[in-house]
């Protein structure tokens, strides 16, 4: 594409006009930097009402990581508008808290999420069944999923441990397979099996 005749001719003539009054130049720098901070302002203005419009705003928690029923809860403070918070929202760190259910990263934590103690991670309708282990055998942990199975008969494909103590791992199974469950732990002909949820 051929230049502009023109085009060579204008910037020495700018140059020149430029040195000769600085003042243009600096009053288009001025001029540019004024634009720049007036849209800054305009942005931030737009930002905060936005946050404005969304209302009144609460502290709450939500949780830092996934967790399943029976796992402690990890969580970290954040500030939402009211509308958008439940309204049985923790209000204060659930310190050492458990899950009772599946909570996702990101979720507000709410009342019905938590418990305390080894019950707080038993599925409604589920049992509880001490079952003894070697645990150097099992590296279960509360939250681990697990199968069940006696004599090579699987009889739970997945129940959830809800506490490990002394050779003893605590597994919560449906209610339907807590008698066979219950009787091969008390033939200790129960095994346990890692799955994945």
């Amino acid at each position: 594409m051929p230049r502009s005749p023109a085009l060579p001719l204008l910037l020495p003539r700018l140059r020149s006009l430029l040195a000769r009054h600085p003042s243009i130049y600096w009053a288009a720098v001025a001029v540019t930097v004024s634009v720049a901070v007036s849209a800054a302002w305009s942005a931030m203005g737009r930002v905060e009402a936005a946050r404005r419009s969304w209302g009144e705003q609460r502290s709450v928690w939500i949780a830092a990581a996934d967790v399943d029923a029976g796992g402690v809860v990890t969580v970290h403070r954040v500030e939402l508008p009211l509308q958008a918070i439940p309204p049985d929202a923790v209000t204060s760190a659930p310190s050492g808290a458990r899950a009772v259910q599946h909570i996702g990263e990101g979720e507000i934590v709410t009342a019905a999420d938590l418990g305390s103690g080894v019950l707080a991670a038993l599925p409604p309708g589920w049992r509880a069944i001490a079952v003894p282990t070697d645990p150097a055998r099992l590296p279960a942990g509360a939250g681990d999923h697990v199968a069940v199975y006696a004599n090579g008969v699987e009889l739970v494909d997945d129940g959830i441990v809800i506490d490990t103590a002394d050779g003893i791992v605590t597994v919560a199974v449906p209610a339907s397979a807590a008698g066979a469950v219950s009787d091969a732990a008390r033939n200790q002909t129960a095994v346990l099996a890692l799955r994945r949820p």
